[in-house]
């Protein structure tokens, strides 16, 4: 599959791997509902609420360590924000003044917690959900890809003018080879796909059986695995000229970290980011058949996990007594990329993202408090905001995929919540 003498190093990739089954101990309160749940049908809601808290018994994992230091404290400064209001939509939708406590309940949240000047002034968990349970994140996972490849740019051992083909030369001839590596990470690459899980004739599903997440069709003959799939990718505009949210450009932006740095993504993950944050537990990430981390939505860890990485990356990348990311890549997500090229698709799939752009794999609000946010569809978040020094991290099991209640709702209700903790 490889060229260049790649496949010993994805020999090394899997015997490096640490890969965990079905064996798992299991945290969530929440029964496992009594019919058979596999990949065919984990996604759909009755059974989510489960399979979203279980995730590594229904695929294949490896481990992104916590390594052997000590868990770092979380100091607490419990506030009161259940009656914090903001003007959202209805369930019905229609305008109306909201509980955020009522908002919550009504996205299927499953952990909330909030973090002000670095200390839980709010934490809430439903439908079973307990601290130490790991939850999938899914396309949250971006961001940390994201940041893993700014990282290599700040070192100067990825540059972000060059084609991707200079790190990837597999790739010379395809429609990505005519990309740089800042498309990739920008979202601008050209590549417009469909998404939208309702309809089974799009995009995202050829790619979910070259990643295992979707359920194969009998016969199924198409890409083995992730990378076999980008070498497949077609672009229909110009690289640079619009944004397109597009999963599997992602992966090869995971593909770009393996290959720069010679490790699995997430050995990188652990070694630079994980293992330096105090977390409380190992991370895990959803592999594909070749041994591949999924870059793009394969993450699974605790949301108190999850609020230590946005803590660091909030104080420019400092924490638990330590630099852990170049400090200047705070600033990076936050000041963003140009909005104007996500205008064309922010009215195509998401109005509430009307001047917003896209940057290192993180959504930048340009809201008045710089808000910056990693997001990931069936009501996943982590939400950074320098100016009220507030991260907030949601993992959630909505009914649907794509909630335009949910996409309307959540930026008023944690701007709300932010002007609530600033007082």
């Amino acid at each position: 599959m490889f060229k260049l003498n790649h496949a010993a190093k994805s020999a090394m990739f899997l015997g490096a791997a640490l890969f965990c089954l079905a064996p798992m101990a299991v945290f969530a309160g929440i029964n496992k509902p009594a019919a058979k749940i596999d990949i065919g049908n984990w996604m759909q809601p009755e059974y989510n609420k489960w399979s979203f808290q279980n995730t590594s018994q229904l695929t294949k994992t490896a481990v992104v360590s916590r390594g052997n230091g000590l868990i770092s404290p979380l100091v607490y400064n419990i506030q009161s924000l259940d009656d914090v209001t903001f003007k959202g939509l209805t369930l019905d939708g229609k305008k109306a003044t909201l509980r955020f406590a009522d908002y919550l309940k009504d996205v299927e949240t499953d952990a909330i917690v909030i973090l002000k000047d670095g200390k839980i002034v709010y934490e809430r968990y439903f439908n079973g959900m307990t601290p130490d349970q790991r939850h999938w994140i899914m396309s949250v996972t971006k961001s940390f890809t994201g940041t893993m490849a700014a990282q290599l740019m700040a070192e100067g051992r990825l540059d972000d003018s060059k084609l991707i083909t200079h790190y990837l030369p597999e790739f010379e001839g395809t429609d990505l080879g005519k990309v740089t590596v800042r498309h990739l990470a920008d979202m601008t690459a050209g590549f417009l796909p469909s998404e939208d899980f309702k309809d089974k004739n799009a995009d995202i599903y050829p790619y979910g059986y070259a990643n295992t997440l979707i359920k194969r069709p009998e016969g199924y003959k198409g890409p083995a695995n992730v990378h076999e799939y980008a070498l497949t990718i077609k672009t229909t505009v110009e690289p640079g000229k619009q944004f397109h949210y597009a999963t599997p450009l992602t992966e090869v932006l995971a593909e770009l970290v393996r290959r720069v740095t010679g490790k699995p993504d997430y050995q990188v993950l652990s070694e630079t980011i994980w293992s330096k944050i105090g977390a409380e537990r190992d991370a895990l990430i959803i592999v594909d058949d070749s041994g591949r981390g999924l870059g793009s939505s394969g993450l699974i860890a605790t949301a108190r996990d999850i609020a230590r990485f946005g803590q660091m990356i909030l104080q420019h990348g400092t924490y638990n007594n330590q630099q852990i990311v170049d400090s200047s890549l705070t600033d990076d997500f936050s000041r963003g990329s140009d909005p104007e090229l996500l205008v064309k698709w922010a009215k195509e799939h998401a109005p509430s993202s009307l001047g917003f752009s896209y940057r290192n794999q993180w959504w930048v609000t340009h809201n008045e408090h710089g808000a910056f946010s990693a997001l990931g569809i069936f009501g996943q978040m982590l939400y950074i905001d320098p100016m009220a020094n507030m991260v907030v991290v949601k993992q959630a099991s909505q009914a649907k995929a794509n909630d335009p209640i949910e996409d309307e709702n959540c930026w008023p209700a944690l701007h709300a919540v932010a002007l609530e903790l600033m007082k």
